[in-house]
């Protein structure tokens, strides 16, 4: 992979910022500066990276509520649930979940590789931290992928 290449610089800044932790209740750095330090913040980190690439255009603008940003990609033609056909994961896009299993889309990250079988990610809020995860590529978990507008 070109290590110019935006996507490779957004999984590389996700990667970067692996371990960093909340303070009190959801009082981070992402969130400062978003305006809403304090909130729960996987889509503010989320919108935090790409921004540090100057990419946040790409994926819709500034979001802190997953189901508004998952309705930007419906809206753009870029969401692919989970299995679609040319819609898997691709280095550098959103990964959406429904975690608690049963009420839909309710968290973000960035995938940062993948390969036949795994999907590995970065998220925010995770713990109370930015994390690294690996899921089956069919986990039930995953909602599905929103592919980013590159602006070249």
């Amino acid at each position: 992979m070109d290590p110019n290449a935006l996507s490779v610089k957004v999984a590389r800044i996700a990667n970067r910022e692996v371990g960093c932790r909340e303070s009190g209740t959801n009082h981070t750095k992402y969130g400062r500066w978003y305006g809403a330090d304090g909130q729960e913040w996987c889509d503010i980190f989320a919108s935090w990276v790409f921004h540090e690439v100057d990419q946040l255009g790409a994926i819709g603008g500034k979001y802190k509520y997953v189901p508004d940003h998952l309705e930007w990609f419906k809206n753009h033609h870029r969401f692919y649930p989970r299995g679609a056909t040319g819609g898997g994961p691709r280095e550098g896009c959103v990964i959406f979940f429904d975690l608690n299993g049963h009420d839909g889309e309710d968290h973000i990250g960035i995938v940062t590789s993948y390969d036949d079988t795994y999907v590995y990610t970065v998220e925010g809020n995770r713990s109370d931290q930015v994390k690294r995860l690996k899921y089956p590529r069919t986990s039930h978990l995953i909602w599905g992928y929103g592919h980013p507008a590159w602006d070249y």
